[in-house]
């Protein structure tokens, strides 16, 4: 099965995030930090990462080159800020999603990213 690491640090995101993605028959785990995001890591490797660009203290763009290190998996942001795509493109990202997104699509719009089964 499909599996998504969820990084955000709002608990009503995470938790929209996770629904959304088990109506779409994914499975998914969360991080509400970058501790907890690599620690995640270490328990199993994600085939796609969402990760929030506003991600309290720490920045997902901060982050992102840790997660590189250790995983290959396509990194997707969530983000609120319009008209940064290309800012997390040249970084590394592999797409943007934009939030508020709707959890009942998720697992949809996420299909570009997701490994072919």
């Amino acid at each position: 099965m499909t599996h998504i690491l969820i990084i955000d640090d709002a608990e009503d995101i995470l938790e929209l995030a996770a629904i959304g993605l088990d109506i779409a028959g994914l499975s998914s785990s969360t991080a509400s930090n970058g501790r907890q995001a690599l620690q995640q890591l270490e328990k199993q490797a994600p085939d796609l990462i969402l990760l929030d660009y506003q991600l309290g203290p720490e920045s997902g763009l901060d982050l992102l080159p840790q997660l590189r290190q250790r995983c290959s998996a396509p990194v997707v942001f969530l983000t609120a800020a319009s008209g940064e795509d290309e800012k997390f493109l040249a970084a590394g990202a592999a797409g943007v999603l934009m939030k508020p997104f709707d959890p009942m699509s998720l697992g949809q719009a996420l299909q570009p990213w997701l490994p072919v089964a």
